[in-house]
């Protein structure tokens, strides 16, 4: 063979490398996708009654934690204890409760370049539901390329869910939606 024949195959085989390599990823890529979830779907399976604690993380100057007392009420008992808003603290656990799935993305749980794409390596918020049958966290991470939904995972299980950005605001909520007001001291 002449090296002008050689040159040619070579270049036939680079081609069709790459062929493959980019139909393999395209593939990957798509299978990868979010999937519309069922309907009625939510990303956590809790409800508002089983719901004995719920710890907050953001960063450690907004993180606090919430216990149900045995009367029913709830109290902050981080980073103070005192009574809780009621009416902020049913806000969030409605919250907790009907989180939309609007969508599914099948990814395992230990897809650490994904998770980091998602924002959900260093989440914004960290929320952990306690109920009788254990722990459910939910990570929060960035918002979708089009803001029309937030991504989010559950700790320990595989798949990404998108959900709804006024969902989201809900949890979010600063402390101070859970604190009570104080009456102003009477002179």
């Amino acid at each position: 063979m002449n090296r002008k024949t050689t040159l040619i195959l070579l270049a036939v085989l680079i081609l069709m490398s790459l062929l493959v390599y980019f139909s393999e990823v395209a593939r990957t890529h798509t299978s990868a996708q979010a999937r519309p979830s069922s309907e009625g779907e939510t990303v956590l399976s809790v409800r508002t009654g089983d719901i004995t604690q719920i710890r907050v993380k953001r960063d450690y100057w907004n993180s606090y934690h919430l216990v149900r007392t045995p009367e029913g009420t709830w109290k902050l008992t981080e980073p103070s204890a005192e009574p809780a808003a009621e009416a902020g603290v049913m806000r969030l656990l409605s919250a907790l409760e009907s989180l939309p799935a609007l969508s599914v993305i099948k990814l395992t749980a230990d897809d650490t370049e994904r998770h980091r794409e998602y924002g959900l390596w260093k989440p914004t918020i960290e929320i952990t539901a306690t109920t009788a049958d254990g722990d459910q966290t939910l990570l929060v991470g960035s918002a979708t390329a089009d803001g029309k939904g937030v991504y989010c995972a559950r700790l320990g299980k595989e798949g990404v869910y998108i959900t709804s950005p006024d969902a989201v605001q809900i949890l979010s909520q600063d402390l101070s939606a859970y604190r009570q007001e104080k009456s102003a001291p009477q002179p």
